[in-house]
């Protein structure tokens, strides 16, 4: 499990442009847009398989809100989101990150 930083957008794009469950709110670039104009913590999460391909992803934001309280959520303002896995390890590995986060 690791958390996406900005040297490993290319991969998570490669994944995202490949994967039937993916769309356009599962993008990388979300995560700056909400990190540095929204100012909300980020963890945008993968999980990798042998020889380090990512084979999941979740995108997620922790917004505080003093109408809606506090609550880590996948992609905030975006229409779609939750995990995009190539497999159910990937998928229960990074549901289970966000869980403990």
């Amino acid at each position: 499990m690791t958390q996406a930083t900005d040297q490993d957008r290319d991969d998570w794009q490669r994944f995202v442009a490949g994967h039937p469950q993916a769309t356009f709110f599962h993008r990388s670039g979300w995560q700056p847009l909400l990190r540095d104009v929204f100012r909300h913590n980020t963890y945008f999460l993968y999980a990798e398989g042998e020889g380090g391909r990512i084979e999941g992803v979740l995108p997620l934001a922790h917004v505080k809100s003093l109408l809606f309280g506090s609550a880590l959520t996948s992609l905030p303002f975006a229409v779609y989101g939750g995990v995009a896995a190539d497999n159910e390890a990937a998928a229960q590995l990074l549901e289970q990150e966000a869980g403990r986060l």
